[in-house]
């Protein structure tokens, strides 16, 4: 494997500006603004550039805290148009360390050249596994037993630099994609610290990055699409921790054809499921796709999956068509669409 040189020690009360979004971007701001070696020049938030407020905001991702909390200490850098368009104004600031975390834009080698300083990034995986967008999700739905963060020397390539630290971050089995964020975030704000202190007494190693392992290539971004359940192909543990992976940021739904006989036959019933699931005891027979209507838990319905076994979810949304369904009349309107017992079936997968 190639060496690399060390990175140049950073100086005493180096000046750093933090680029980021959210929870993750909070906490590495924290940790710098809290650090007795380091001065905070500035922040970035993604939320302030043009991409960013078109975007929307994700759910428990903490946003408007960190916009608040950068607004209150007069800490934003105007940056409207992104770091690879500004990389000559931010280069006049004369930082010695830029620092992304959860940043939306790829830097590109103009932009890095322009900078006088090393960019790195805080990505919430071990690389070389799970580059890109959401790790938190691809490593629930893999079933790993832990992630974490690693730093790396930012490059045109995504998130593939030389690595500069890792920390380890455990999955517990109950979390959610949102928890397992939530405790990166945590994880962040002791480790960085520790790592940009061991810099400041010595250049640091950057490690190059192996060829990813089979199956942990990517974390691409998710779509609506990635939400659909499909019993026909998994088994209920796997639709449990689809349902957990995307939670808070991606609902998991489904579509049951109507049974109500105004409708024509190809009307859907769209059931939007929340990260509350378990695998339910009752009952047993039945062909895949089956569902049962629980009428004294107007909210809740089993799923017969490809392991022959049922997934009781909970609904936190329901369409008839693309009219929506107030919760209210769940207990009233869903028995006379999906009908009460072994009466109805999931449509097939959609693409």
């Amino acid at each position: 494997m190639e060496t690399l040189p060390h990175l140049p020690m950073l100086p005493a009360n180096a000046r750093v500006i933090v680029a980021g979004q959210g929870i993750m971007g909070h906490q590495v701001a924290l940790a710098i603004a809290n650090h007795p070696n380091l001065t905070l020049l500035g922040v970035i938030p993604w939320e302030a550039t043009k991409t960013g407020q078109q975007t929307d905001r994700n759910p428990g991702d903490d946003s408007d805290t960190f916009l608040a909390w950068v607004t209150e200490h007069a800490l934003g850098i105007p940056c409207k148009k992104g770091i690879n368009a500004s990389a000559a104004a931010l280069a006049n600031q004369q930082p010695h360390l830029i620092i992304l975390a959860t940043w939306g834009e790829i830097l590109n080698e103009a932009a890095l050249n322009t900078l006088p300083c090393p960019v790195i990034n805080i990505h919430p995986s071990l690389l070389p596994a799970y580059r890109g967008a959401n790790p938190y999700s691809a490593t629930i739905l893999n079933q790993e037993p832990h992630t974490g963060l690693t730093a790396h020397v930012v490059t045109p390539a995504i998130d593939a630099g030389p690595i500069l630290g890792q920390v380890t971050v455990s999955i517990h089995p109950d979390d959610t994609g949102g928890s397992l964020k939530a405790r990166c975030a945590d994880t962040v704000s002791g480790w960085l610290p520790l790592l940009l202190s061991t810099w400041q007494t010595a250049p640091l190693t950057q490690t190059p990055q192996a060829p990813a392992p089979s199956g942990k290539e990517h974390a691409p971004n998710l779509t609506l699409w990635n939400g659909q359940l499909t019993p026909y192909t998994h088994s209920t543990s796997q639709l449990q921790r689809q349902i957990r992976a995307y939670h808070p940021w991606l609902p998991c739904f489904t579509h049951v054809i109507s049974r109500v006989q105004c409708l024509p036959g190809q009307a859907k019933t769209l059931l939007v499921c929340s990260s509350r699931t378990h695998i339910a005891p009752t009952p047993t027979g039945g062909p895949l796709g089956e569902i049962i209507y629980q009428p004294k838990h107007p909210r809740q319905l089993a799923i017969r999956c490809r392991d022959h076994r049922w997934l009781q979810v909970s609904l936190t949304a329901a369409y008839w068509g693309n009219v929506p369904i107030h919760p209210r009349l769940f207990g009233w309107l869903l028995p006379s669409i999906i009908g009460v017992g072994n009466s109805c079936y999931l449509s097939a997968p959609e693409a």
